[in-house]
Order: structure tokens, then sequence, then C-alpha cells
């Protein structure tokens, strides 16, 4: 049984840490000012208000810093309590919304492309402390508490009402808008949105040249 959580956990891991690094950017004002933005989106969904994502935040930060995603991941408390707060269609809303604003691919563009967020993340991922948490994690009570919280017959009623409001599917429904098209093409026509990416490749194209 141990064998095969600690397959599980590994798997999820892994696809939750690439997910973590697409949705990476920096933890400076305009991060926060992106943390705002996301509160104001929660509380678009029905029955939700903006102070309850006072209760999630420490958590949804993990999505916007690789570096504390890559700390989660290598926390099976921490973990397991991230995927608790992402099996709830209010955090799937934010994620979607967000996910569809230039600004969020401002962020990705900017920090994907930055060789010392991935070294940061990586040397988190890689502590020797986390990994010795996750052979425990097994026997972990807090483990257990929040892989059993996912068969809470509330969180399936939330999700039941969820589906049936039209604003779950908003981040879908304004893709049918003329103006939603607009401040991402022109995100798109924008040479300056691919400026990180060029400046990693000169990065890259001096040190082969020396």
């Amino acid at each position: 049984m141990i064998s095969t959580f600690n397959t599980l956990a590994a798997t999820v891991i892994a696809a939750l840490t690439l997910t973590g690094a697409a949705w990476a950017q920096s933890t400076d004002d305009g991060g926060e000012n992106k943390m705002e933005k996301a509160a104001e989106i929660y509380g678009e969904c029905e029955g939700a208000e903006v102070e309850d994502f006072e209760k999630i935040r420490e958590q949804v930060k993990a999505f916007t810093d690789m570096k504390i995603m890559a700390e989660t991941v290598n926390d099976p408390e921490k973990f397991f309590k991230l995927l608790s707060v992402i099996n709830d269609p209010h955090t799937i809303h934010v994620m979607a919304s967000c996910s569809t604003e230039p600004v969020m691919w401002d962020t990705w563009m900017k920090n994907g492309t930055d060789p010392e967020n991935w070294i940061a993340a990586m040397s988190e991922l890689m502590n020797p402390e986390g990994m010795m948490s996750w052979m425990m994690a097994p026997m972990n009570a807090n483990v257990w508490k929040e892989v059993l919280s996912h068969g809470n017959p509330e969180r399936y009623a939330k999700w039941s009402v969820a589906l049936l409001n039209p604003t779950f599917y908003k981040p879908v429904t304004d893709m049918t808008k003329a103006e939603w098209y607009s401040k991402r093409a022109d995100w798109i026509a924008d040479g300056s949105s691919y400026a990180p990416l060029m400046n990693l490749l000169m990065l890259d194209s001096v040190f082969s040249n020396e």
C-alpha cells in the first residue's frame, strides 16, 4: 500500500510541478496585484466572498512563484493541502480566468525564461529534507486528513452548484465576445511581449561564442 501511495504521489508531483512552472510569476508588487485580481475573480463565484480568498491565498500563491511551488511539492502536507484547494470550483474558476489574461502571459514569458528561477526551484525540489518527509508521508495523519477530505459530500454538492452556474463557464463564454480578442491580439502583435525570450536566446548566444 505504501509503495502504491508513493507511486501515485510521484505521478501527481510531476504533473503539478510542470503546472507550477507554467504558472510561475514573480513575488514583487506586480505579483501581489495579480493576487488581488485573483481575489476579485474568486468573488464572482456564487456563494463566494472576496474575503474567502484569504483562506486559500497561501496555497494559491504557489502558482505565482516557481520556487514556492517547488517548496510545496517537496512538502507532502503542503502539497496535499494544495490539492484540496484545487479540488474546488471557485479555485478552478480563478485559475481558468487568470490563464487567459495577457498579464499572466507576460509573467510566464518572464519567469519561464529566467535561469535563476529554474535553478532556485530545482534546489528547493531536491531538498533532502523534503524527500525524507515524502518517505514518511504514508504515516502522516495530516496528509491523510487532506486526502480523505476529497470524499466530503459537501465538496461535491459545491461542484454540482457550480456546474449549473453560468459564471463558472465565464472564461470560455467570454471568448465569444469580440472585445476579448482585441487585448490578446495586441499582446501577440507586440514585440516586447517576447523580449524575455529574446534576451535568453541572446545570452545563450554570448556563452556559445565564448
